[in-house]
């Protein structure tokens, strides 16, 4: 592999690294946004009743991942209806299969805002990651970014130092021995004089 060939090669594998670093601190975002919507729908829906569940199907999905691949999954589709000041509202949550061994049956707590009974979450409706692990991906995503893009910098100089500059100091003691051979030649011709 030529010189230039492994210095393209290092500085693409920072690259990947500092790839991964932004998926990481988008994934985090995204998550920071679930958690605060959570929050805030928890704190909207003061007041609680028991839902009537008015059915609960098994359903497959897949999830195409390009990383992962194709997977397979089941969920239970779980519907239901609640009424407040006479007034009925429906609603539905997807239940993981592996989590929630059999669904749900009979009835459902259901916390809705008593200034607009249509916004509502069940208990089932969580959050996996909490904000501390949130902080640590960004933290670590945030690390990825700042270490590759140092990396990639320092990859470049040290490939510009070692490589590009014993190639000049190469030339240029190769120069060196033919002016110190030229001037050899000088002094025993002027010593046969």
């Amino acid at each position: 592999m030529t010189r230039e060939g492994k210095r393209l090669a290092l500085l693409s594998i920072w690259a990947l690294v500092i790839f991964f670093g932004f998926a990481i601190c988008i994934y985090a975002s995204s998550e920071a946004y679930s958690l605060r919507k959570y929050n805030k729908l928890k704190k909207e829906c003061s007041e609680s009743m028991e839902a009537v569940i008015t059915g609960n199907e098994l359903e497959q999905r897949r999830d195409i991942n390009w990383f992962i691949g194709d997977k397979k999954y089941y969920v239970f589709n779980v519907t239901y209806t609640y009424t407040v000041n006479g007034q009925d509202y429906r609603g539905s949550i997807l239940l993981n299969r592996k989590k929630h061994h059999s669904p749900p049956e009979g009835t459902i707590k259901v916390y809705y805002d008593p200034d607009s009974p249509d916004i509502h979450y069940t208990p089932y409706y969580k959050i996996d990651n909490g904000a501390f692990d949130i902080f640590i991906m960004r933290l670590f995503g945030l690390m990825l970014i700042a270490g590759g893009g140092f990396m990639m910098f320092w990859t470049y100089k040290w490939a510009q130092k070692r490589w590009w500059d014993s190639e000049e100091e190469a030339e240029g003691d190769e120069l060196g021995e033919e002016f110190g051979a030229l001037q050899e030649e000088n002094k025993e011709e002027e010593d046969s004089i």
